[in-house]
């Protein structure tokens, strides 16, 4: 039996999608799978995708270990899995570790724009924003470090993965 809230939230839901595409992009933007310290930038050499979850249970980020070798079908499964485990209040300390980027998606809350905030040992986050009816389009966004990238290298992911996204959703 299916999880209601865990399927309702990601029922519609572009999150596990833009995990699928930003998780190939992340490979050439290594600048946005790093993260500062001590004056130097660290690149990771593998691509782990949080999903940031709040249900009622205190926001927790959740990880998809080396996302970026994993199938959209394989993506949705594990995000619905752990989303699952969140409800149940099940997740272990490995579920909730090593993350190097992350998705927030506020669109269920009716969210037009955020800013989300980088979490530590990271250099970007994206944020998925409520979808404007009127216009017929989601808003995304995505807050980086200015020490590790800069603002042309961020926006070219960004609109690498828009691209990517749409030609999903036009099929």
């Amino acid at each position: 039996k299916k999880d209601n809230k865990a399927f309702d939230l990601l029922e519609g839901s572009l999150t596990p999608l833009a995990a699928y595409e930003a998780a190939k992009l992340l490979k050439t933007h290594q600048s946005l799978n790093a993260f500062y310290y001590d004056g130097h930038i660290a690149i990771y050499k593998n691509v782990h995708i949080g999903i940031a979850l709040d249900l009622d249970n205190g926001l927790k980020v959740v990880t998809i270990p080396n996302t970026d070798q994993k199938s959209l079908f394989e993506i949705s499964n594990e995000i619905y899995n752990l989303t699952c485990k969140y409800v149940a209040r099940t997740l272990s300390p490995t579920d909730l570790a090593s993350s190097t980027f992350t998705i927030t998606d506020l669109s269920s809350e009716d969210v037009h724009y955020f800013r989300p905030l980088v979490n530590r040992q990271q250099s970007a986050i994206l944020g998925i924003a409520a979808s404007d009816k009127q216009l017929n389009r989601s808003i995304i966004s995505l807050t980086f470090d200015h020490r590790v990238t800069t603002g042309k290298q961020a926006a070219q992911f960004l609109k690498s993965l828009v691209h990517a996204v749409e030609k999903h959703l036009e099929k």
